[in-house]
C-alpha cells in the first residue's frame, strides 16, 4: 500500500514538474508575444507618424509651389503676361522637367521689389 502511494506521489510530482515546465514555456512565449506586439505597435506608430509628416510636408510644398495657372489666377494675369514677365522682366521660376513652377515666396518678393521700385520712380 505504501509503495502504491509513493508511486502515485512520484507520478503526481512528475506531472507537477511537467506542468511547471509547460507553464514556464507558455509564460516565456506569452512574454515574447507581448514584446513582439509592443515592437509591432511601435513600428506602426512610427509609420503613421511618417505618413502624417509626409502629408503635412506635401501640403506645405503644394501651397508653396505653384503652376503657371495658379500664379495667373492668383495675380489676375494671363498666361502670356506671365511668359513676358519671365522672359523680359525677371519673374522668378524654375523648370521641373518641362513644367514651369513658381515658388510663392519668390513671387511675393519679386512683387514687393517691383512695388518698391515703382514707388521710388513715382517720387523722382
Amino acid at each position: 500500500m505504501k509503495t502504491n502511494i509513493n508511486t502515485k506521489i512520484r507520478g503526481i510530482n512528475a506531472d507537477l514538474k511537467t506542468l511547471f515546465r509547460e507553464q514556464e514555456t507558455l509564460t516565456n512565449l506569452l512574454s515574447k508575444t507581448i514584446q513582439e506586439h509592443f515592437e509591432m505597435q511601435s513600428k506602426i506608430n512610427t509609420l503613421l507618424l511618417e505618413k502624417t509628416n509626409f502629408k503635412i510636408l506635401k501640403k506645405v510644398i503644394q501651397n508653396d509651389v505653384l503652376t503657371t495657372k495658379d500664379v495667373a489666377k492668383w495675380l489676375g494675369y494671363s498666361i502670356s503676361k506671365l511668359y513676358r514677365l519671365r522672359t523680359y522682366e525677371g519673374l522668378p521660376y524654375t523648370k521641373v522637367g518641362k513644367k514651369i513652377m513658381y515658388r510663392r515666396k519668390a513671387i511675393q518678393a519679386y512683387l514687393n521689389e517691383r512695388e518698391k521700385t515703382n514707388k521710388s520712380n513715382i517720387f523722382q
